[in-house]
């Protein structure tokens, strides 16, 4: 059976060192460092698509209707972050409670796990005046969108759409309290134009080029690349903010990183596949992951390995939020072996794309303080990942600070805001990040 393979596939992974020799090729592209600066002669790939062949079509979701989010056709050769569009709008986490802050769209430039250019949106929001800091701060805020619908991007959250209810639900804890310190806020769509849930380069990327855009957009007032900047998510909004620090020394050096904050981060896939495999309540999430993946990392989970019950489902699940159909059909539910034709996980494409993205690896180390707040009985993630990213970053040099917190992986969402908070305020004030109570540092 699949779960019996999974846990033999596990033990397998365990030895890190048959991970780096499956990926070859693959990890070298995936986290080559792109160049902050476009120069001409760097442009002739950009006529190409961002990769994907069409072979999974089954897997691709609905283009969203508003011509806001439409690639940009050729696509421009200009830095990465480089502002493409924008708009204002009404800055509504909560829906029917539209709030005074000045915030916007802004649509710019940014590049998938290989390299291709592709166009990303982000929500930029403004403090009040009477609460904006002195000295201004920018906090990178990554939902945890965890869906496969372009109407479930953030940018649709915060303008009142209530499709992904889970990111509507998590708005006025994750986004009112920064705002009400006189932070401004970036928050990504950070899964791409392909809404690419459970790929953690592109989220990483596409963070990255937001701060970009968000600093050179005037009406932010903010210092360019001299501005503090803070990343915080939770769940897979804490994959793309850890990933962001993790890629920041290479990809956009010059941004002022103080501080990344992660709660119940998913530091490795293929474990969150192997534990949640047969989950009453989780499988929905994985099997929307294995969809999300596999349309950046096409060799992951293709369609063909699909059967017919996996088939109907992906068609039915690929523009949904948190998992869920769009037919109104029950969520995905019992093992993936019930909807593929043979084991996909202990191939060697998905040993590979388990390889590119996972944490922590030697080449992708955060310079930044890093805090990671986990429930010990995470279902999704295994504590024993946490400690590991922590001694591997600690050895490195980095600051790290680990909270572990009693419960499951919702229940640290939110028993772990305050120490987040306590520490993003240390980061931005250039403090050190003094674990308290539960909290553990660096040895």
């Amino acid at each position: 059976m699949l779960s019996q393979r999974n846990a033999r596939f596990r033990s397998v992974r365990a030895k890190r060192t048959v991970r780096w020799m499956a990926l070859g090729l693959v990890l070298v592209l995936a986290l080559a460092p792109a160049a902050s600066r476009a120069e001409p002669d760097e442009c002739a790939f950009w006529d190409a698509d961002p990769k994907t062949s069409g072979a999974n079509e089954e897997y691709l979701p609905t283009p969203d209707p508003d011509p806001f989010y439409v690639q940009p056709d050729p696509m421009p050769c200009t830095p990465l972050g480089t502002i493409l569009d924008w708009r204002p709008i009404t800055f509504t986490p909560t829906p029917g409670l539209a709030l005074p802050n000045d915030a916007w769209h802004l649509k710019f430039l940014s590049t998938d796990p290989f390299g291709a250019p592709i166009a990303a949106v982000a929500s930029v929001v403004k403090p009040l005046p009477e609460v904006t800091s002195a000295t201004p701060k920018l906090l990178a805020h990554q939902f945890f969108e965890n869906s496969l619908g372009s109407v479930c991007a953030p940018s649709h959250t915060v303008t009142g759409a209530t499709d992904n209810l889970e990111s509507t639900m998590g708005s006025p804890f994750y986004l009112t309290g920064p705002l009400a310190l006189g932070w401004t806020l970036v928050i990504p769509d950070h899964e791409g134009p392909l809404t690419t849930y459970g790929a953690p380069i592109t989220s990483g990327r596409i963070t990255l080029d937001a701060i970009r855009a968000a600093e050179g957009f005037a009406s932010l007032s903010l210092v360019g690349s001299a501005t503090p900047v803070a990343l915080w998510g939770f769940s897979s909004g804490a994959t793309a903010s850890i990933w962001a620090a993790a890629m920041a020394p290479t990809y956009a050096p010059e941004l002022n990183i103080v501080g990344a904050a992660g709660g119940g981060t998913l530091l490795d896939v293929g474990d969150f596949f192997a534990s949640v495999d047969g989950h009453p309540f989780w499988m929905r999430y994985a099997f929307s992951g294995m969809i999300g993946i596999t349309r950046v990392y096409e060799d992951f989970v293709p369609v063909s390995l699909l059967n017919e019950a996996g088939l109907e489902m992906a068609r039915a699940v690929k523009d949904g939020c948190n998992g869920q159909r769009t037919d109104g059909g029950p969520a995905p539910s019992g093992h993936f072996s019930d909807f593929v034709i043979e084991d996909p996980f202990g191939r060697p494409q998905a040993l590979a794309t388990y390889a590119a993205t996972a944490l922590p690896r030697p080449d992708a180390i955060p310079t930044a303080d890093v805090y990671l707040y986990h429930s010990t009985d995470d279902e999704l993630a295994p504590m024993e990942n946490v400690h590991a990213a922590a001694r591997a970053w600690c050895e490195h040099g980095t600051r790290v600070v680990v909270n572990e917190l009693p419960g499951t992986h919702v229940t640290a969402g939110f028993s772990g805001l305050a120490g987040a908070i306590r520490f993003l305020t240390r980061a931005f004030d250039g403090l050190d990040p003094q674990p308290e109570g539960t909290e553990r540092g660096c040895a």
